[in-house]
């Protein structure tokens, strides 16, 4: 029998609703020898139920910062039209003393959140898939049948009337 490159895909429905498409190329060479599984996540289904909506939370938080941050980070009118790029965060980050540099550490963090929820929000149903790995089932050195005299003695200690 040989079974190449059949494509699975599975959910795992309302328990982990965020994992919706998880597939595998599966393929069966010889029943008596190995059983081989390639898995992989669809990015497009893990962003979208899972990055997405985590993101989306964390949005809901750093949004109303989001004026001061474009205060703080849009650089100076005048100067940046005779070639020199600052903004008040450059400034603070320069100048200032180490609460400063919190305050930099801080807002360069929103950015960067602001910019990934920017990213998730364009990332699309794709069809691109993360790799996970490939599981090989191996049957060799394995006996299939079970030792018939082992069966018989199970059976005479359960059932000891029974011949």
């Amino acid at each position: 029998m040989n079974l190449d490159n059949l494509s699975l895909k599975t959910n795992f429905g309302k328990g982990l609703p965020q994992f919706t498409v998880i597939g595998s190329d599966f393929s069966l060479d010889d029943p008596n020898s190995s059983i081989d599984f390639n898995v992989g996540l669809d990015t497009g289904s893990f962003v979208q139920n899972f990055t997405k909506p985590v993101l989306g939370e964390i949005n809901k938080v750093i949004k109303p910062l989001e004026p001061i941050k474009r205060a703080l980070t849009t650089n100076l009118p005048g100067l940046d039209q005779i070639g020199i790029k600052i903004n008040l965060l450059g400034l603070a980050k320069e100048f200032a003393s180490s609460e400063a540099s919190g305050l930099v550490t801080f807002f360069n963090t929103i950015d960067r959140v602001s910019s990934l929820v920017k990213t998730a929000n364009n990332i699309s149903n794709n069809g691109a898939t993360i790799t996970l790995g490939k599981f090989t089932l191996n049957t060799s050195g394995m006996n299939p049948l079970p030792n018939k005299n082992m069966l018989v003695g199970l059976k005479q200690k359960l059932s000891p009337n029974v011949a």
